[in-house]
């Protein structure tokens, strides 16, 4: 159940601040927490995560900085420990006459317990993943009817436990539009992911997509879109 709280903006004469306060709550029931094969316990959690998020606009600049917490409790405090995890961003966008380009920023801490059962349908003792990350894009209308968008981020993970891996994560894609009427549009998108563990058993590898696609738009409620494209892993060194 969601509460959210708006405060008012505060102007100046060159832009004005915006202010907002979200103080989402949830609760969830795990009736097998630790994937047990037989005899599992459940767990019940409480989940409360206020965010206060400051923006500054002035027409040109776009600033976003965001401040979060995560904090959770449980039945059973050592299933699922008790969670204090801090959020926080920073964003930063410029407009121009034919795009925009920005940067953002990221620090996060999660239980392993969810993050790794996300990134990898791994499941392991309940700790933390520490998350920064960094990211850019640049957004360019080249001519009225071809459009470009360049993006790419740094991840950077490191764990409290040592049966999960640290690593540094690098990625880059490319999207290209190409407008064929007002209702019709050619896409092509190229993407590719480094993946560096620290030390340890695994390999560096690198991920690489591509995909090609169309879009119509058959209303201003309804948009048709077909699109192809493959994508491959490739490790290159046992560390």
């Amino acid at each position: 159940m969601p509460l959210i709280g708006l405060m008012p903006a505060m102007s100046t004469t060159a832009g004005s601040w915006d202010q907002a306060l979200t103080l989402p709550m949830t609760v969830e029931y795990d009736s097998n927490p630790t994937f047990a094969p037989r005899n599992p316990e459940g767990v019940a959690r409480l989940r409360v995560s206020p965010v206060y998020g400051l923006s500054w606009r002035d027409g040109r600049h776009d600033v976003l900085a965001t401040f979060g917490m995560s904090l959770e409790r449980s039945t059973d405090s050592d299933t699922s420990v008790p969670r204090d995890d801090p959020r926080l961003g920073l964003n930063w966008v410029r407009s121009t006459p034919t795009g925009e380009y920005g940067v953002a920023a990221r620090y996060e801490e999660r239980s392993t317990r969810a993050a790794e059962i996300d990134d990898a349908a791994f499941v392991v003792a309940d700790a933390t993943q520490e998350t920064r990350a960094l990211s850019g894009h640049w957004d360019e209308a080249l001519s009225p009817l071809l459009r470009v968008r360049l993006t790419g981020d740094y991840r950077r993970s490191r764990y409290d436990n040592t049966q999960l891996q640290d690593y540094d994560e690098f990625g880059a894609a490319a999207h290209f539009t190409r407008l064929f009427s007002e209702r019709t549009q050619f896409f092509a998108q190229m993407g590719a992911v480094h993946y560096e563990p620290l030390a340890g058993w695994q390999s560096t590898s690198q991920y690489y997509s591509a995909t090609l696609g169309a879009g119509w738009q058959a209303s201003p409620q309804l948009t048709l879109q077909l699109n192809s494209g493959g994508r491959t892993w490739l490790a290159t060194t046992i560390v």
